[in-house]
């Protein structure tokens, strides 16, 4: 089943439970977490059916989607692709 990247922001009064808290996310439908403790910040992947579900558990601030961004190579622009001139870069 296909699933998608969620950001949880979990609550500042949970932060010394926070592993608790994945866990309870984990038995929700959560996979592949990453639990950034210092944050209080838990990754990771759901099933759309299944994310009401996150909602749910106690400990839990907001849901956010995963944003992927992409940085072009070095030597192209991001609005373009095209590559720089460089002869032509920082006058």
């Amino acid at each position: 089943m296909e699933t998608e990247g969620v950001i949880i922001t979990v609550d500042e009064k949970y932060m010394d439970q926070i592993r608790q808290v994945a866990e309870h996310l984990r038995e929700a439908g959560l996979k592949e977490e990453k639990i950034h403790d210092t944050i209080g910040i838990i990754t990771g992947r759901i099933e759309p059916s299944k994310r009401r579900n996150l909602e749910n558990v106690t400990g839990v601030v907001a849901i956010e989607d995963e944003q992927i961004i992409q940085i072009p190579p070095f030597d192209k622009t991001p609005q373009n692709n095209k590559k720089i001139d460089k002869n032509n870069f920082l006058r």
